[in-house]
């Protein structure tokens, strides 16, 4: 099958992209965004989407500022809209993790670039081996069902709504389309040092099972993330109703109170899912919030 066509069917059977709306392309100029803005671009008029490329510049290496302006040419060269913003962060990686110091700030620019371009949708290139690294990394960190599920097609998170069209697809997938097509594209040397969490998982720990214990385990991982999900989906449309019932929320909107008496009678699932959407209503969302907090 042509690479474009299973993205069409995915997006389209996954209710990813309306008809009509701008999708915003995050690219960081590596091989897998650069072949999503390349397969959106094939496909907009299918789709009857407009298209717009964002590109962030963490300004964490040398080579960085030489991705933006190729990102930059990409766009000219695809004739679609742009918009790059840089990071200052020196004083801000003494504050924290930079992985995650870093999602913040991405998070902060697309949310700028949403607004200006009157939408909410952001597409990124996340593939299936993507999302076998992820729920692998939340497994090992004692995650619960909201964890293990990882990265979904479809997400709102503060607004905005990430959607991700190469969840089905394997990195292999993506390398033969880039050769078959001769596409250019950028590589961040850190993403083969094994220097954070997530690379050592990458590089070291998934092939060691590949090789001695599962050849098939991205995939299953993948099969995981969705059965996980789908259950989750049914305990997040209970505890809406039992939120709905139950919950008392202030007319300040600044506190949220149950009857202890009602709480007690529901699952404990359904106690620790209501505890999360309190969080949520509350604090806009579960940053950093993990099982044991519970």
């Amino acid at each position: 099958m042509i690479l474009s066509d299973k993205i069409k069917g995915y997006i389209l059977s996954n209710g990813l992209i309306t008809p009509g709306e701008k999708v915003i392309i995050g690219v960081s100029g590596g091989p897998d965004s650069i072949t999503l803005a390349h397969i959106l671009f094939k496909l907009q008029y299918d789709l009857d989407i407009q298209l717009h490329i964002a590109h962030f510049n963490h300004n964490l290496r040398k080579g960085s500022k030489a991705d933006q302006k190729f990102v930059e040419e990409l766009a000219v060269k695809l004739n679609i809209p742009f918009s790059t913003d840089s990071w200052e962060n020196a004083d801000a990686i003494k504050k924290g993790s930079i992985e995650e110091l870093a999602r913040d700030q991405r998070l902060v620019f697309f949310k700028k670039v949403a607004k200006q371009q009157g939408t909410r949708t952001i597409a990124l290139a996340h593939t299936e081996d993507d999302l076998a690294e992820t729920v692998l990394m939340r497994i090992l960190r004692g995650a619960g069902l909201n964890g293990i599920r990882g990265m979904l097609p479809k997400r709102k998170v503060n607004g905005l709504t990430f959607i991700r069209p190469f969840l089905g697809l394997s990195r292999k997938e993506i390398e033969s389309y880039i050769n078959k097509n001769k596409l250019l594209f950028k590589i961040d040397p850190t993403n083969n040092q094994s220097i954070f969490y997530r690379n050592k998982i990458r590089l070291n720990l998934l092939p060691l099972i590949e090789k001695q214990y599962s050849p098939n385990i991205k995939h299953l991982l993948s099969n995981l993330s969705k059965n996980i999900s789908a259950d989750f989906d049914y305990l997040e449309i209970q505890t809406e109703k039992a939120f709905k019932k139950h919950a008392q929320i202030s007319k300040n909107n600044n506190c949220i109170k149950f009857e202890l008496d009602e709480l007690q009678k529901q699952h404990t699932a359904i106690k620790r899912m209501l505890l999360r959407s309190s969080i949520e209503y509350l604090k806009g969302n579960t940053n950093r919030l993990t099982l044991k907090h519970m």
